[in-house]
């Protein structure tokens, strides 16, 4: 089966019945704080939730000390200072929570790893496994960035950031750079790009896999 000839060009996907249906797959959408854009900087929150299906039915949300200062530009944009942190564990120990809850190793194939811009998230948390001498294991990922510029083509939308996809799909929690509002947001951009890949018959998760990996960097 290949999408319409309205839709691009070149996206094989699965035949109907050999796949896991989106509706019975468990995604784990995961989001980050940190204290800036390059790879020497640090995380100071980590957030994520599990949709089993369609619906939200766990979440995980801590600090992180950056063991750095924040910068006040970052600051203003996600109201996490120096205090806010001031009490929270190190990467090490919080890392290993998140891997523990997040059930990765609890089942053959694990949950698939969803995040917006997927590659920044993955980096910083791969980077922190690494410096912590933590396995990080290697999840089926799906970017939502380079999901929703398939489904949604401007001029459909604005732009493709997770606050215009928010809006286009009406999710009751806004993004606000917080990020367990911004993995609830995820979650939620997720199940309404499902539904229209549905509309044109993509309803198996290992083709939504393979047509939303992580987008390069620019």
């Amino acid at each position: 089966m290949r999408l319409d000839s309205s839709q691009p060009r070149g996206l094989q996907v699965g035949l109907d019945g050999l796949g896991t249906p989106v509706g019975s797959q468990r995604w784990l959408v995961v989001d980050v704080e940190t204290t800036g854009l390059s790879w020497r900087d640090s995380i100071t929150e980590i957030a994520a939730v599990v949709c089993d299906g369609r619906r939200i039915v766990d979440e995980f949300t801590s600090l992180v000390h950056p063991g750095r200062p924040i910068p006040r530009r970052i600051t203003e944009l996600t109201g996490i200072d120096d205090g806010t942190v001031a009490g929270a564990d190190p990467i090490g120990p919080v890392l290993r929570g998140f891997l523990a809850w997040s059930g990765w190793g609890e089942e053959p194939a694990g949950p698939v790893l969803v995040a917006h811009n997927a590659r920044f998230d993955l980096g910083f948390l791969t980077r922190a496994a690494r410096a912590s001498s933590l396995a990080w294991p290697r999840p089926r990922v799906v970017d939502t960035l380079a999901l929703s510029r398939l489904v949604l083509p401007r001029p459909l939308v604005a732009d493709h950031r997770l606050a215009t996809l928010a809006s286009h799909y009406g999710t009751p929690e806004p993004p606000d750079h917080r990020a367990l509002s911004d993995a609830k947001a995820t979650a939620l951009v997720l199940m309404g790009l499902l539904d229209d890949l549905g509309a044109l018959g993509v309803g198996d998760a290992e083709d939504i896999i393979s047509l939303a990996p992580p987008l390069p960097r620019p």
